[in-house]
């Protein structure tokens, strides 16, 4: 996309993955449900910039780019979660 290799959801989903080629971030329930959710996330000060294998509980769920402070989300939009979720 304009020049630049954005990595497909299906390849956090592969069989063959090779998850060593990321920096993967292990996330906790409630940011995982923010992350299908589709919000940003804070990113952890230790982690390299570009993209990275986002996962819960060791199994990958998708990608997001470190940008600095902030992880964007790269999760496809027409899979989010819509419904509010609990506190």
């Amino acid at each position: 996309m304009k020049g630049q290799w954005i990595p497909a959801h299906g390849l956090a989903s592969a069989i063959d993955l090779n998850a060593s080629l990321f920096p993967a971030l292990d996330l906790p329930v409630n940011e995982a449900l923010r992350y299908l959710k589709g919000e940003a996330l804070a990113a952890p000060e230790d982690l390299s910039m570009g993209y990275v294998l986002i996962t819960y509980k060791g199994v990958p769920i998708g990608f997001a780019k470190n940008i600095g402070k902030r992880l964007n989300n790269l999760f496809p939009s027409s899979w989010r979660i819509r419904m509010s979720l609990p506190k």
